[in-house]
C-alpha cells in the first residue's frame, strides 16, 4: 500500500503534466483497490486466528495484549533423524505403542495363570491324635491316656471334565488379538513416521533453501524495475507485475517457515519426542 501510494502520486503528477496517459493512473488505483481487499482479508484472518487462540486457552475476554510470542524467523537448526533411528525412537517413546506392549505382556501372564488354574487343587491336612481308655491303670475317676499320634493328609480334586478349557482358550484368544494389534500399530507407526519425515524434510528444504533465495531475487527484480520505471525505461505494467510477484513470493516465504514449524512439531509427535 505504501509503495502504491508513492507510485500513485508520481503517476498523477505525470498525468497532470501530460506526459503519461490517464490509463496508467487507473491501473495504479485498480491495484490499490486489490491491495486494500488483501489487507481487509488478512485482518479478518488474523482476528479469526486470535479468537481461536483465545478459545484454546479457555479465555472469553478479548484482551488485545494476549498474543503469541516468538517469530517465524527463529533459527531452524533442528535436523531430522535418519529414518531407521526415528522409527526406533518412536517405538520406544510413543505411549500408544507402549500401551499395546503392556497389553500383550498382560495377555501372556493371563495365559500362564489360566494354565495353572487347570491343575487340580491340593490341600494339606495336619492332625494330632490322642487315645484315652477308662480301664487304663490310674485314678478311676478319669480316663487315662493310652497313646497319641500325628497325622498328615493330602486332598485334591480329580479334574475329569473341567480342566479350565474355556478360560484357557479365552486367554489365548486375547493374547492373539493383542499381538495382532501390536503388529498393526507398529506397521501404522512406520507409515506415520515416514510421512512425518518426508514432510519435515520437504518443509526444511523449502524454508532454508528455496524461499529465502526466491525472496531475495524477487526483491531485486522489483527494485530494479521500479528504478527503471522512474527514469522512463519500464512501463507501469512491469512495475505492478514485479510488485505482485514480490508479494506472492514473500507470502510463500512466510508460509514455508510456518510449514516448517508445523512439520517440526508433527515430526516430534510422530517419534514421541
Amino acid at each position: 500500500m505504501e509503495l502504491l501510494a508513492k507510485i500513485d502520486a508520481a503517476v498523477q503528477s505525470a498525468v497532470e503534466a501530460g506526459g503519461t496517459p490517464g490509463i496508467e493512473l487507473d491501473r495504479i488505483r485498480l491495484e490499490t483497490f486489490r491491495s486494500r481487499h488483501e489487507v481487509l482479508e488478512s485482518e479478518a484472518e488474523l482476528n479469526i486466528a486470535q479468537a481461536m487462540l483465545w478459545s484454546q486457552f479457555g479465555r472469553t475476554d478479548r484482551d488485545p495484549a494476549f498474543d503469541v510470542r516468538g517469530n517465524l524467523d527463529a533459527p531452524m537448526t533442528v535436523q531430522p533423524y535418519p529414518l531407521d533411528e526415528a522409527f526406533a525412537l518412536a517405538q520406544q517413546n510413543r505411549p500408544d505403542i507402549r500401551a499395546l506392549r503392556i497389553q500383550v505382556n498382560k495377555a501372556k501372564t493371563d495365559t500362564v495363570v489360566e494354565k495353572r488354574n487347570a491343575y487340580p487343587e491340593m490341600s494339606m491336612i495336619l492332625g494330632h491324635l490322642k487315645e484315652f481308655h477308662k480301664d487304663a491303670p490310674g485314678p478311676s475317676w478319669e480316663p487315662q491316656e493310652v497313646s497319641r499320634g500325628w497325622g498328615v493328609g493330602l486332598t485334591m480334586a480329580v479334574p475329569l471334565f473341567d480342566r479350565n478349557q474355556g478360560n484357557r482358550a479365552k486367554a489365548r484368544a486375547t493374547l492373539a488379538k493383542s499381538s495382532h494389534e501390536l503388529r498393526a500399530g507398529i506397521i501404522d507407526l512406520r507409515a506415520e513416521v515416514e510421512e512425518a519425515d518426508q514432510l519435515f524434510r520437504l518443509a526444511h528444504q523449502k524454508a532454508t533453501t528455496f524461499a529465502q533465495e526466491e525472496v531475495r531475487l524477487a526483491r531485486r527484480v522489483r527494485d530494479s524495475i521500479i528504478k527503471s520505471y522512474e527514469v522512463g525505461g519500464s512501463p507501469l505494467i512491469d512495475v505492478l507485475d514485479a510488485e505482485r510477484t514480490y508479494r506472492e513470493t514473500y507470502r510463500f516465504y512466510i508460509s514455508s517457515r510456518a510449514d516448517y514449524w508445523r512439520a517440526l512439531y508433527l515430526y516430534n509427535g510422530a517419534i514421541g519426542r
